[in-house]
């Protein structure tokens, strides 16, 4: 069955989509797809982890950081800019 929201797309919207992906080895994953697309961004848990080791100053400015590159990957993916609110928003509409 498909999902209402892919009937009631808005004109120059795209399709957006999280999945889960379980790895052999356990691991799980998280995807998104937009517009039947992956997008191919992923963060660096390692570097994380160490700036949070540094203090919460750089913890924060590592989050910030983080969170401009992602809406950046998701800009260039829909092809206009987007914000961390729509890509929010995004989420429980099922469009960007």
């Amino acid at each position: 069955m498909q999902d209402i929201n892919e009937y009631f797309i808005p004109t120059g919207r795209k399709k957006f989509e999280t999945r889960v992906k379980i790895h052999s080895n356990g691991s799980v994953e998280k995807e998104i797809w937009i517009d039947g697309k992956i997008l191919d961004w992923s963060i660096d848990i390692s570097s994380y982890m160490e700036a949070r080791k540094m203090g919460s100053m750089y913890q924060n400015a590592v989050k910030k950081d983080i969170a401009q590159h992602f809406t950046d990957a998701v800009s260039d993916l829909v092809g206009r800019k987007v914000s961390m609110k729509e890509i929010l928003e995004a989420t429980q509409r099922g469009w960007i």
